[in-house]
């Protein structure tokens, strides 16, 4: 269930490219980063395929853009996110493992100071993604200064940039993005 209405500063005046009750909200910004925020505090197998399905849609809808970037860069908003089953995380690895290697260029986790879970998650995931796929995952608790470091601007209102259709590819596709 989706916790807000609308996204949490700093993206409530952000145009809203998808509101997904399963997860939260999410961006395609351009040049190949996406930007995401989750309404839940607790994450499940199904949110982290619902978010899949939206990365998946934007490396389809804009591989060339990604591929100049050299891959995806992602920024999660988990400040809300307390916990997450396991099946989450195992959804979350293998579906990262499913993609071509360079898909993605790095990723920063934004997560609450105290939560010590999430943290050890992100490391695990980070080990997988060094060692699967050339690409490190930072953690921090500065939103502002992450979306200022890599120079993250609100994307445009209407825009080509959204994914046409984020379910198209169901969570079982087996198909290399």
């Amino acid at each position: 269930m989706l916790l807000a209405r609308n996204p949490r500063p700093p993206f409530e005046s952000w145009p809203v490219h998808l509101a997904d009750e399963r997860f939260g909200f999410a961006w395609y910004c351009g040049a190949g980063v996406i930007v995401t925020q989750a309404t839940l505090t607790h994450g499940t197998q199904e949110a982290a395929h619902a978010y899949h399905d939206f990365a998946d849609r934007v490396l389809v809808d804009h591989a060339e853009e990604v591929t100049r970037a050299g891959g995806l860069y992602v920024i999660h908003d988990l400040r809300i996110l307390q916990t997450y089953d396991q099946a989450a995380r195992r959804a979350w690895t293998e579906r990262m493992k499913r993609r071509r290697n360079g898909y993605l260029r790095g990723s920063t986790v934004v997560v609450q100071e105290a939560n010590s879970l999430l943290k050890m998650a992100v490391s695990g995931i980070n080990l997988m993604a060094a060692l699967s796929l050339g690409s490190t995952i930072e953690l921090t608790t500065d939103l502002p200064a992450t979306l200022r470091q890599h120079e993250v601007q609100p994307p445009r209102r209407h825009s080509s940039l959204v994914p046409r259709n984020t379910r198209s590819i169901p969570p079982s596709s087996k198909r290399k993005l």
